[in-house]
């Protein structure tokens, strides 16, 4: 499908949502390893698709919330929620919301989460995300973010291109890179950045930050980012990719990253 120029809430289903390719998976339990250890909470999860996150943080005592614009998303996380313990019911709290105007005083959280939010939003729209960040944040507190690689993207959908288009990719390069999406639901995500980008963000919004590159443990784990079938590609490609990843220009092949941002 043609990328969209602003997603909408009812591209957000609960057919998205269950997906293999939709929010959750392995992500929400890396993220806990960025918390750092002077903070306690309470926590808040902007775009909390099924809302794994702040139940997870729930089961473990905290006080979590988790917001989307998507109706669809608060239906499934309540339904997840209903069947958890009562100790952990009273500790997660859902709500429909717009992630550019918080329902929520300042100085609220101590903790915040985009996970696989920045690249679904327009550069106004994560702006205004990133200010409403900053304002409902105590002093000091943490945002912690995960994203697609605008470096990656780019280079990885060019190979696609190439693999399958030859020359031609040269002739027509925005059609054929629009073409080479590998994923269902690529056409959702209409903002990929660099982690420069996405820190000199942050820093006009009064954060500090630190950008983490990840890198796969093993050369099978591209797969999920760039699902080839034929063998010569995927033996070509990946093994562009994992040399890489093994240099000090893993900012520009690795899939994703991790930027935790202080507020200053």
């Amino acid at each position: 499908m043609k990328k969209l120029k602003e997603t909408q809430a009812c591209e957000y289903s609960e057919k998205y949502f269950l997906s293999e390719v939709g929010p959750g998976g392995a992500v929400y339990h890396q993220a806990f390893k960025y918390i750092p250890k002077d903070i306690d909470g309470p926590f808040l999860d902007i775009g909390s698709g099924r809302g794994e996150m702040a139940v997870c943080l729930a089961r473990a005592g905290k006080k979590a919330y988790g917001i989307d614009y998507s109706p669809a998303a608060i239906s499934l996380s309540q339904e997840i929620l209903r069947a958890e313990k009562k100790s952990v019911q009273t500790k997660a709290y859902f709500q429909l919301a717009d992630c550019t105007n918080l329902p929520f005083k300042n100085k609220t959280f101590q903790c915040l989460f985009l996970l696989d939010v920045v690249e679904h939003l327009t550069p106004k729209q994560l702006k205004l995300t990133l200010k409403e960040a900053n304002r409902v944040l105590k002093r000091q507190g943490v945002l912690i973010i995960h994203t697609n690689n605008k470096y990656f993207e780019k280079m990885a959908k060019f190979f696609i291109a190439a693999s399958y288009s030859g020359l031609k990719v040269f002739l027509r390069i925005r059609k054929t890179l629009r073409q080479a999406a590998s994923r269902l639901y690529d056409y959702l995500h209409i903002n990929y950045l660099t982690g420069t980008e996405l820190c000199h963000y942050l820093e006009e919004s009064g954060f500090n930050s630190k950008v983490e590159y990840v890198k796969p443990t093993k050369k099978g784990e591209i797969q999920k980012f760039i699902p080839y079938n034929e063998r010569w590609k995927k033996y070509i490609f990946y093994n562009i990719a994992w040399f890489f990843l093994n240099t000090p220009l893993i900012k520009f092949m690795s899939p994703t990253f991790w930027i935790i941002a202080r507020k200053r």
